[in-house]
């Protein structure tokens, strides 16, 4: 039973990012190949550094960021490869609890403008969503703080350009000024 699902998951994932990103059907397979392959392997105890290295290597390569999706993505996203990792899974998450995400963040963004001392309670809004989509842990402070402020740029998309790249500068330095990420 643990076998199909993970065959049907590794499909599902891969076709989902697959349409997506407009890949081409070939990369859609091979994405889903390649994590089937990671996720056979770990559920059956095998030796996964193959898997995950291919698995790196291919997410990387599909994930190239050849433009800017959002004014702050090369600020934010500042590894040597220019890839936009977490652009997909902020947006579907984003998507699943639309109201319940859009409303917590307006409320916090009202009361850091009223409060007029950084933007904490945005940031708060921000670390929320990178604790749903990852783990927490030191290996992955860079990605957790990325995750955070790609959420936030989402949610600020909405807003005029110049008020976007000002308020993503101050929840920049408040996610610089955070030390665990919790």
């Amino acid at each position: 039973m643990m076998r199909a699902l993970i065959i049907h998951a590794a499909r599902w994932f891969a076709h989902r990012r697959g349409s997506q990103n407009s890949w081409r059907y070939a990369d859609t397979v091979e994405l889903e190949d390649t994590l089937r392959e990671l996720l056979l392997a770990k559920y059956e105890k095998r030796d996964t550094a193959h898997a995950w290295n291919a698995f790196r290597d291919l997410m990387y390569r599909l994930h190239g960021r050849p433009f800017e999706p959002f004014p702050g993505c090369k600020d934010i996203c500042t590894q040597v490869e220019q890839i936009c990792l977490y652009r997909r899974a902020v947006a579907d998450f984003i998507a699943a609890a639309q109201e319940k995400r859009v409303g917590a963040f307006n409320d916090a963004y009202e009361a850091d403008k009223k409060a007029g001392d950084g933007r904490p309670n945005s940031w708060g809004e921000g670390k929320d969503a990178a604790h749903a989509l990852i783990e927490y842990g030191k290996p992955y402070h860079s990605a957790f703080k990325r995750i955070g402020l790609c959420y936030v740029q989402h949610m600020l998309a909405d807003r005029v350009r110049p008020i976007h790249d000002l308020e993503l500068e101050a929840l920049k330095g408040e996610a610089d000024k955070s030390t665990n990420g919790g």
